[in-house]
């Protein structure tokens, strides 16, 4: 997905623990990645706004209302938003039924490991 979004595309990652690959850390500048509470952070990003947002971090229904609603602060109207952990647990499986009624379409694709990828678009 990173390597699809335009030279001018801004996009963060979040999550509790850096899994990503080495590849994908060289797609990343430091500042592109994020090993921090996910709210705390967006709240800090208030005049900045995202393209493209990768959430992988708390799992409860409550955190995840409260990240999503501070991600809708954060983001452009065309962004992307991709959750992950989305099969097999059921916080993040409610927040992309919940956004997929509000006003997002939603695709959620398997994983090797059943975990699932979920895409939010406008």
């Amino acid at each position: 997905i990173l390597k699809s979004l335009s030279k001018d595309s801004k996009y963060t990652g979040i999550d509790v623990k850096d899994y990503r690959s080495e590849e994908l850390k060289s797609l990343m500048t430091e500042d592109q990645f994020n090993l921090i509470d996910s709210i705390k952070y967006l709240k800090s990003k208030n005049r900045e706004t995202f393209d493209f947002v990768f959430v992988d971090g708390e799992h409860s229904w409550a955190y995840l209302m409260q990240e999503f609603r501070a991600i809708e602060n954060v983001i452009t109207q065309n962004a992307i938003i991709v959750y992950y952990n989305t099969l097999h647990l059921e916080g993040p499986r409610k927040l992309i039924q919940y956004a997929s009624h509000y006003k997002y379409k939603a695709v959620t694709l398997n994983t090797s490991e059943g975990r699932g990828l979920s895409i939010l678009h406008k």
